[in-house]
């Protein structure tokens, strides 16, 4: 079961890039004739941000993978995103006033874990100079406990999960 749930938390973030891809068609496009209910956007961030939270819990409770720095910022960014979501499908009066914070959550978590993909790569060549993520604080933020499919890591999924929040937070208010 662990070994399909590795495997599957990755392959879910490939099928994500793709579909997040062509939902920024959809909103560059910016063609009206289709009408697609709010409801289902809040229900797609629901489904988002679950996943995230059990993907976050299944690598540090299940693999024993310790979070760094970083990982814990972007966990504080996502796990309001979950509630916030749940009182916007449920109070559509409500949507006006919930839409700022998640979409706040979304582009804050987007940025650290952009910068925190960065600093796994061996393109950012100043990840040595970095203090935030001191080692001998705990773990290093430049240690990748996998790479799947050549560039799914942790800091990948949870990029990919912050810019579909941010995406869907988008949509929702066009």
């Amino acid at each position: 079961m662990v070994n399909f749930l590795s495997l599957l938390l990755p392959a879910m973030t490939v099928a994500l890039n793709i579909g997040l891809f062509a939902l920024a068609l959809f909103i560059i496009s910016g063609k009206k004739g289709i009408t697609i209910s709010e409801s289902l956007f809040f229900w797609a961030m629901i489904i988002l941000s679950l996943a995230g939270i059990i993907g976050s819990l299944f690598y540090s409770e299940v693999m024993s993978f310790a979070p760094c720095v970083l990982c814990n910022l972007e966990r504080w960014l996502l796990y309001p995103i979950f509630p916030l979501s749940i009182v916007a499908l449920l109070s559509p009066r409500s949507r006006k006033e919930i839409w700022p914070p998640i979409f706040a959550l979304g582009i804050g978590g987007s940025m650290i874990s952009f910068y925190h993909s960065l600093l796994q790569t061996d393109l950012f060549l100043l990840k040595d100079l970095i203090t935030i993520c001191n080692p001998k604080s705990g773990v290093a933020c430049t240690e990748r406990y996998f790479v799947e499919w050549g560039y799914v890591t942790i800091p990948v999924m949870s990029l990919t999960m912050f810019l579909g929040v941010v995406l869907l937070a988008v949509t929702v208010r066009r």
